[in-house]
């Protein structure tokens, strides 16, 4: 999991440079291992409602060049790969964090969202959790850009493996 997301930390900083990027990795109690790309420093031309595009844009040419994993019947330790995109919001600058200063009251300090994880072995259904129009990582990006203004400072991209195979979901006793 480390190589290939060191992999697509790689074509991104190729097709964008002067991105402040991290790969943390973990092995969860239920056996679930957790690899998250974290990008931040982002442009401030991506940072508008028009620039979010280039974002996405940026994020969609790095995954189809993106190796993705094995299918479950042919991934060699069992289980399953899943893929989900996020967003963190926040202030960049000075001048953001009062703007801001009322939202991160109402939910505490952090405001994000995220994409339900889709399967990692094939690049179409990660593509389409990054630009579909519905619930895609751009529709959501847009909308809030629209509705409140927010831009976006801190992107995510996680993989989840799986051993039994089932789709992360929420936790228990979460709706």
């Amino acid at each position: 999991m480390q190589e290939r997301l060191l992999a697509l930390m790689q074509d991104i900083a190729r097709l964008q440079s002067g991105l402040d990027m991290a790969i943390n990795t973990c092995i969860n109690l239920d056996g679930t291992v957790d690899g998250e790309l974290t990008i931040r420093n982002l442009p401030e031309e991506w940072r508008s409602l028009e620039g979010v595009r280039w974002l996405v844009a940026t994020l969609s040419s790095a995954l189809r060049a993106f190796d993705p994993f094995p299918i479950p019947s042919r991934c060699p330790m069992g289980g399953s790969f899943w893929c989900s995109f996020g967003i963190r919001f926040g202030p960049q600058n000075e001048a953001e964090i009062g703007e801001l200063a009322d939202l991160y009251k109402r939910h505490r300090g952090l405001f994000q969202i995220g994409t339900y994880p889709t399967q990692a072995w094939g690049t179409g259904a990660m593509q389409i959790a990054l630009t579909g129009d519905r619930v895609g990582m751009l529709a959501m990006l847009t909308s809030l850009l629209e509705k409140r203004g927010l831009p976006p400072s801190v992107v995510m991209i996680r993989f989840i493996w799986t051993p039994d195979g089932s789709r992360p979901g929420h936790y228990k006793g979460e709706k």
